[in-house]
């Protein structure tokens, strides 16, 4: 199954079959399309949450699920059902075109908020947020609502990538962390990973604000 898996993430992110995508989706995953990182990466980080939740034979829901992939590769290794929820429609239709390229059954996507989650007569094993609650408006609604779809018992697993976990993709993610931390571009990395004004400037300009006695020096970093 995982090397199935595999092979169809690599045809996804090359042509032709990845051209049947919209505009937003090769943005989304620009640096799969463009080799800059294995797409093999993104089975690396379904297969750690399936070990890390326990979620085999589960029923899942994804909170911000963007674009499904994470949702699909989690049922292709084994979870029972899935269901995604995201904002916005594109995201929503572009996942059910994605689950007909897998092949994949048992995913169900639905446009909804967070702040009001749209499952009121379900409840799932695992709820999952992975590197979406930071852009929730109203965390505490949005984790109330995750407390009454959740089984007794149940899983919320909330999950900021750890660039660690994968070292090729921790080698490129390092130049774009460097990139907005110090506003230099280094090659072959776009113009569009660089803020307008460097992380770093910004952090320095928010210390003395609050701290306007503290002594230059402490801000050399």
């Amino acid at each position: 199954m995982r090397t199935d898996l595999a092979g169809k993430l690599q045809r996804l992110f090359s042509s032709p079959s990845g051209d049947s995508f919209p505009p937003s989706f090769h943005r989304y995953f620009r640096e799969f399309y463009s080799g800059q990182v294995e797409p093999e990466a993104y089975l690396h980080k379904a297969s750690r949450i399936l070990r890390m939740t326990q979620a085999t034979g589960k029923c899942i829901l994804d909170v911000g699920c963007g674009f499904g992939l994470l949702a699909i590769l989690l049922k292709a290794l084994g979870a029972a059902r899935v269901c995604g929820l995201d904002h916005y429609d594109d995201k929503v239709n572009t996942a059910e075109r994605l689950c007909r390229f897998f092949g994949v059954d048992d995913v169900r996507f639905v446009r909804g908020s967070a702040h009001r989650i749209p499952f009121a007569n379900e409840r799932f094993d695992i709820v999952l947020c992975t590197a979406s609650l930071s852009h929730i408006g109203n965390r505490q609604a949005a984790l109330a609502g995750i407390s009454g779809v959740l089984k007794p018992g149940g899983i919320l697993f909330i999950y900021e990538d750890n660039n660690a976990s994968y070292p090729p993709y921790q080698r490129y993610m390092s130049k774009i962390w460097s990139a907005t931390e110090t506003g230099i571009l280094p090659p072959g990395l776009g113009k569009e990973h660089i803020p307008a004004r460097p992380y770093r400037e910004i952090r320095k300009e928010m210390i003395r604000s609050a701290a306007p006695d503290l002594a230059g020096e402490a801000l050399d970093f």
